[in-house]
């Protein structure tokens, strides 16, 4: 309202106000004039603490009165009552508080009777009166906090999910385009783009994308080794757009597709497909003259592009070409004399009849040369002479001044630029070796270092042994050092392997034979250097090729084998007790590959399925008082096996397990490699499942084995004789045969590196090793040559710009240009042409 419309109030009574209590009465009554404001507030008014700390812009006033601004102008009386005390009837009278406290000061206008009826503060008053001094400020704190917990439930979660979501799809393009070597630009882009992401991307995607992006970026070459093929200010085109080569490159208006470089000078023609003329000037970056020579009803240039250069003007520069006319039979001839310092184009159209060039008798500039004679000319002798007199002239001037040159077109960059993978290789011949002498050791020595599968050392001193306080269950001493030495003979029989459990212990772990065929393992504790204390003797392990692996924690051994009806195809043994258990006896017929989980509790085994040809049955159990399967799975070759030797070994006794960290890693020499882990049945009741296994009251929840990922196959012959070789850190595996060798990712099983044939072609021979070294590298060799392919650029070395970038970025892409490219300045300023349509007689 407009001032003068404001009514003039001459009281206000407020009873249970929700007003602040701080509330500007000053400034408020300058706007709206008040004689008096009377404040009546309930000590009792609880209603007003949910406006006072749940409600924005509002108080409790009607409780506490205001602060600060009280007088005779402004009453703060307080009754003890709650919210509605002042309607509450008093002695059968419902207007009591109204006729006793409000009429006389509405009718008469006397002053207000002051009233306070509030008990002494005390601590918890006090604390009150402080946390309503505080609440504005936690309202503002709260309803805050309200809204950013709905934007981010509703909104930005939500969209980071879907970020993340569009992050997985992207690494997994660009996983599956490096299975294509010329997909390596596809890869990168993608890989770089989840990167960018940064923590809006999944920790998983953005580990392989760093992977995927130095795999792929190793396979491309830079933007400054793609431009070395391309001529110095040459002409090139890029993804449909024109460049010319400097530093950096210039991006130019139109489409040229020829160009023509003026001798000793900075100035370039430039001559679009629709016969757009341009006189750039290098240095200044600018274009100087622009013209379209083709008229309507004309299309583009035909055939070869004649250029023409003064002896005497190395700043004029002639063209002559041929302009194709829409529905139409016949084409257009031009010749075109350009001044490109002046950037003045003189065009000669000779329409249907083909027009040239001559010059001038000093050689300084172009004009039309004179139509030789044909049967349409009515000429008289005289006049026949005289052109063909012309004729001869201008012959002879052009061939004295004129140089002709057919016009190259525009080149073409290839970037990104893939490299080819044998450039990563780098082929080293191996001397010619004489064969070592062999090693004075026995068979059964080798075999059995052979078969332990962690670190440990070759011990020969077995004589020195003390075996006085050697025990076993089911040994007595003698036998015990019998496995060890020959007490009658001297002998020693063979060696022993000596290693580290939990705690530093070190241990010794030999065999020896127990019948014709059957060979047992014994494991003793070394109590001092020399002393073996209590000793185990894990089950039977057919004919010496057993395998043993250490738990991580160093606490538990195990030996796995053929097993029978009767036998465990392994077993495990407790070092701390020095007892061994084993599985069910029929599980499993023969264990080629065994792992520990990260944490010792779990054991994964695999082996050929019995009965089964090529198929791999995967084993995992519990370790504990007894060692319980708890899940199995069959896992089917990708490829049709080849029928078992009867004579020979199963192809399937080479599978192996490697990692088991987050997943367990299964590699077949027919070619599959598979990522599986465990996981419950019911993944949404496990929480419950499995805390009401650690109470005792239920049985541990069902689980499974889940396969993560399979790689199949991986670029090599269906025929079993790959190999592998696994990284320490577990995050890249690495398959070869005789002839190829293939990097694989661990987390996702995508493929880092093409098949790499670093010896074919080479007389080097098959393959015979691989493996992986120092940040990614990989060593191949044969009997004769050795091969390694350089480890991939650190990300960092793929962030480059300019000369050294591996590929556009999305902003490059978008803008239609290369990185780093600059555009033209194009000069807008008339230039002065001139124009001859007639024929020269």
């Amino acid at each position: 309202m407009k001032q003068p419309d404001i009514p003039q109030i001459d009281l206000i009574i407020l009873a249970g106000s929700v007003l602040r209590p701080n509330f500007n009465w000053p400034k408020f009554l300058l706007k709206l004039p008040c004689r008096r404001v009377i404040n009546d507030c309930g000590v009792n008014d609880n209603v007003l603490l949910l406006s006072q700390f749940g409600v924005l812009l509002t108080g409790m006033a009607g409780r506490v009165g205001f602060y600060g601004f009280t007088g005779n102008d402004i009453v703060n009386r307080f009754f003890v009552g709650g919210h509605g005390h002042y309607f509450a009837s008093s002695r059968h009278d419902q207007n009591c508080f109204m006729r006793t406290y409000w009429l006389p000061s509405i009718v008469s206008g006397a002053l207000p009777h002051l009233v306070d009826q509030r008990p002494p503060f005390g601590i918890f008053g006090g604390m009150t009166n402080a946390a309503v001094r505080f609440s504005d400020p936690l309202k503002l704190l709260f309803y805050g906090a309200l809204v950013w917990f709905a934007y981010d439930s509703f909104y930005r979660q939500p969209r980071l999910e879907l970020i993340a979501e569009q992050m997985s799809r992207t690494i997994a393009v660009a996983a599956t385009a490096m299975e294509n070597p010329d997909q390596a630009p596809t890869s990168f882009q993608s890989a770089m783009q989840v990167l960018q992401a940064g923590s809006r991307a999944r920790k998983q995607d953005l580990e392989v994308a760093e992977d995927i992006a130095r795999y792929s970026g190793q396979r491309l070459g830079t933007f400054g080794e793609a431009m070395k093929e391309i001529d110095v200010d040459g002409l090139f085109r890029w993804t449909a757009t024109s460049y010319l080569a400097t530093k950096p490159p210039l991006r130019l208006p139109g489409s040229p597709a020829w160009s023509v470089r003026v001798a000793g000078g900075s100035r370039v023609v430039l001559i679009d497909p629709d016969a757009t003329i341009s006189v750039m000037d290098i240095a200044a970056k600018r274009v100087v003259s622009r013209r379209k020579i083709a008229k309507e009803g004309e299309g583009t240039i035909m055939g070869d592009i004649a250029a023409l250069s003064l002896s005497a003007s190395t700043g004029t520069v002639g063209l002559e070409f041929v302009v194709e006319r829409i529905n139409d039979d016949d084409n257009s001839h031009y010749a075109i004399s350009i001044d490109t310092t002046t950037g003045v184009l003189t065009v000669n159209d000779g329409g249907d009849t083909p027009i040239s060039l001559a010059s001038s008798a000093d050689c300084t500039s172009f004009q039309r040369a004179t139509r030789p004679p044909d049967d349409d000319d009515d000429l008289s002798a005289e006049q026949l002479k005289v052109r063909q007199d012309r004729i001869r002239e201008e012959s002879e001037n052009s061939t004295r001044c004129i140089t002709r040159a057919v016009v190259i077109g525009a080149q073409t960059l290839t970037f990104p630029k893939r490299l080819p993978e044998s450039q990563n290789w780098t082929l080293t011949r191996l001397p010619a070796l004489q064969a070592p002498a062999p090693e004075n050791q026995s068979a059964p020595c080798a075999d059995l270092s052979a078969s332990v599968d962690f670190p440990h050392r070759v011990a020969h001193d077995a004589a020195s042994l003390d075996f006085s306080k050697a025990s076993a269950t089911d040994l007595d001493k003698e036998i015990i050092q019998n496995r060890f030495f020959d007490p009658e003979s001297g002998a020693e029989n063979g060696c022993y392997v000596e290693f580290t459990g939990s705690s530093g212990k070190s241990y010794a772990l030999t065999y020896g034979l127990a019948g014709t065929w059957w060979v047992t393992y014994l494991i003793c504790e070394k109590l001092e250097t020399r002393v073996i204390g209590r000793c185990a003797t894990p089950e039977f392990a057919w004919n010496g090729s057993g395998r043993s692996d250490l738990s991580p924690d160093g606490k538990f051994i195990t030996v796995a084998s053929f097993g029978s009806d009767s036998a465990a195809a392994w077993n495990i043994t407790d070092l701390s007790t020095m007892s061994s258990v084993s599985p069910a006896p029929s599980e499993f017929g023969y264990i080629s590959a065994i792992a520990f989980s990260p944490d010792s509790s779990r054991v994964f085994v695999a082996g050929p399925a019995p009965g089964m040809q090529g198929i791999v049955k995967i084993g995992a159990y519990e370790v504990g008082r007894a060692v319980t399967m708890r899940a199995s799975r069959l896992i089917e070759p990708s490829g049709q096996p080849r029928p078992a030797d009867p004579n020979g070994a199963d192809p399937l006794a080479e599978v192996k397990i490697f990692g088991c960290g987050e997943i367990c890693v299964l590699a077949t020499p027919y070619g599959d490699v598979i990522g599986f882990e465990m996981s419950a049945s019911d993944p949404i009741w496990q929480p419950l499942a499995d805390l009401s296994h650690e109470l005792g009251i239920s049985e541990e929840a069902t689980q499974g084995i889940v396969l993560d990922w399979l790689s199949n196959p991986l670029g090599f012959s269906a025929t079993p004789i790959m190999k592998f070789s696994y990284e320490p850190d577990g995050k890249r595996l690495l398959a070869y045969d005789g002839d190829r060798v293939r990097l694989i990712e661990t987390k996702t099983g995508h493929m880092l590196m093409p098949a790499g044939e670093p010896f074919v072609n080479q007389g080097c021979g098959s393959l015979q090793s691989a493996m992986l070294v120092g940040a990614g590298a990989v060593v191949a060799t044969t009997n004769s040559c050795r091969a390694e392919r350089s480890a991939p650029p650190e990300l960092e070395g793929l962030k480059l710009v300019g000369d050294n970038t591996r590929s556009p970025t999305a902003v490059d892409s978008e803008l239609g240009g290369l990185p780093g490219a600059t555009d033209v300045d194009v000069q807008n300023e008339p230039i002065e042409e001139s124009h001859s349509d007639s024929v020269a007689k």
